[in-house]
């Protein structure tokens, strides 16, 4: 398996050919987290985030997983400035559809590789 991280919008677009048919295969199918639906809610506000998404995929090229991570910074208390990740299509206001869309038949060795990345932020310049 390899992966990839996601930094930029028009990188993000590349990858809408390929979400929907992922989605239809994963244990995340609903209509909150199509491609349609969280472009439509990154388009309203990407002015105020960054991406941050992790595309996994199989030695052959074929997509196993998208966590689709993004940046967001918040001022606390008059002044405090705090980075969070987040996940899409949880913009704004919070969703209660926010998930990973990985093809079920790897979930353990997707999920896996995750939660290693994820663990290793030096790798992502965001932070």
């Amino acid at each position: 398996m390899t992966y990839c991280w996601v930094e930029s919008w028009t990188d993000f677009e590349k990858i809408g050919s390929e979400w929907d048919q992922l989605l239809a295969g994963s244990n995340a199918n609903c209509v909150f987290l199509s491609w349609d639906w969280v472009r439509t809610c990154c388009t309203a506000v990407k002015w105020q985030l960054k991406p941050l998404i992790l595309i996994v995929r199989s030695d052959t090229g074929d997509l196993l997983g998208i966590a689709p991570f993004y940046v967001t910074t918040y001022q606390l208390l008059k002044g405090i400035r705090v980075t969070i990740l987040r996940l899409l299509p949880d913009v704004i206001n919070g969703s209660l559809y926010i998930d990973f869309v990985v093809d079920r038949r790897y979930e353990f060795e997707v999920y896996r590789l995750i939660c290693i990345r994820r663990r290793r932020t030096r790798e992502i310049k965001a932070f």
